[in-house]
């Protein structure tokens, strides 16, 4: 989902009795985006985050909330505020589950309906969400003006027109994947394990070494009976690193 968020962010702040200015609610939408931004650090890292492993499985997304929950707290000293923020980054998940086909757990199977491949399925619900929150936003007076504007509607509905006209007219997405470069390509998980009783779960052009954080997103899956274990390249030449996923 892209503007759709937009739209959840305004029903929520619809309902929210949080006090906010101008600069908060800006920072609120865009804490709607926050597993999309991440992807886009990612992308510009050169980190391949498969199938949002490191921004939109749970695990992920309940550390993202916790983040922008905090910084909110921090920067207004208001709990509702917080809990707003982090409210707000959560539903990004259930959201993507119809536009997207994501990893919804670390070493789980793909979930979501992805109708970003059905861009007249996308864009009859994004629409429909955006124009929701839009409405109760505006009804309920807790957002700027210029935020309620018809003008600013309109901007949104072009910016979501557009992406769909876009997503029409490829076959990639038009998000920027660090999974893509250089000949890297992720592929999509197997169920068949190998005679070690491992599935592969993905190719891509990660440093296992890089981010301890992505390591602690995989460990806490190990609760779960599933271990991630990375396969060194197999020769000096080579950028890629299997990501593998074992059951205990």
């Amino acid at each position: 989902m892209i503007t759709g968020h937009f739209g959840v962010a305004g029903v929520v702040r619809s309902v929210s009795r949080a006090k906010m200015s101008s600069g908060i609610f800006i920072a609120l939408v865009f804490a709607s985006l926050a597993p999309d931004i991440a992807d886009a650090v990612y992308s510009v890292l050169g980190i391949c985050s498969p199938y949002g492993l490191y921004s939109h499985t749970l695990h992920a997304v309940v550390l993202e909330a916790a983040i922008v929950g905090g910084m909110a707290f921090l920067a207004t000293g208001s709990r509702v505020t917080a809990l707003t923020f982090a409210f707000v980054v959560l539903l990004h998940v259930p959201a993507d589950y119809f536009t997207g086909r994501k990893l919804l757990l670390p070493g789980g199977e793909m979930v979501g309906l992805s109708w970003y491949d059905r861009p007249l399925y996308d864009y009859l619900l994004e629409v429909p969400t955006v124009l929701l929150g839009w409405w109760l936003l505006r009804r309920s007076g807790r957002a700027p003006r210029w935020a309620t504007s018809v003008w600013m509607l309109v901007l949104v509905l072009i910016v979501q027109t557009a992406f769909d006209v876009v997503s029409a007219g490829t076959s990639r997405g038009v998000k920027s994947s660090a999974c893509f470069r250089n000949g890297s390509r992720v592929t999509h998980p197997s169920n068949t394990p190998d005679a070690q009783g491992r599935v592969e779960y993905a190719t891509a052009a990660i440093s296992p070494t890089a981010w301890p954080a992505m390591r602690v997103i995989a460990s806490w899956s190990s609760g779960t009976a599933t271990l991630f274990t990375y396969t060194a390249p197999s020769s000096a030449r080579s950028p890629h690193h299997a990501l593998r996923r074992r059951t205990a």
